[in-house]
């Protein structure tokens, strides 16, 4: 079995996630630098601020990029239900199958950027010995 072919009507978002990819990579040089000088020049309250407020207007940005594909839950489940009306398991399992996968490029992006806030408050913790008061 399957992807089955439906008209969703998706925006690509090629660019627009390829220009949030170099934004990712831009934020983990950052945090990388902090980890680094993690001794020499410690990570400040305000540097871990707008290191995490710049990974968070990612998360947003993608959360709006991603809403279409949010969109389309219904229409995918109904098709994949009334196709293998027979076996509810089998379309359950297919529907979702499909609906990761329209989800997919965004997901890519918005779990490195949560793994990026995760090493962001470990780091800072490592640095303070407390966590941050956005914890």
């Amino acid at each position: 079995m399957s992807i089955i072919s439906i008209e969703l009507d998706l925006p690509t978002h090629t660019r627009e996630l390829e220009d949030t990819e170099e934004y990712c990579k831009t934020l983990k040089e950052k945090y990388n630098e902090f980890k680094i000088s993690r001794v020499a020049s410690p990570m400040s309250d305000k540097e871990y601020e707008s290191l995490y407020d710049s990974i968070m207007k990612g998360l947003y940005y993608l959360g709006y990029l991603s809403q279409p594909a949010f969109d389309v839950e219904d229409i995918i489940e109904e098709k994949y239900f009334q196709t293998y009306k027979h076996s509810p398991e089998l379309a359950k399992k297919l529907w979702w199958d499909h609906y990761e996968s329209v989800h997919r490029p965004y997901t890519l992006l918005k779990n490195r950027l949560f793994k990026l806030i995760d090493d962001l408050n470990d780091l800072y913790f490592l640095i303070h010995k407390k966590t941050p008061a956005n914890y």
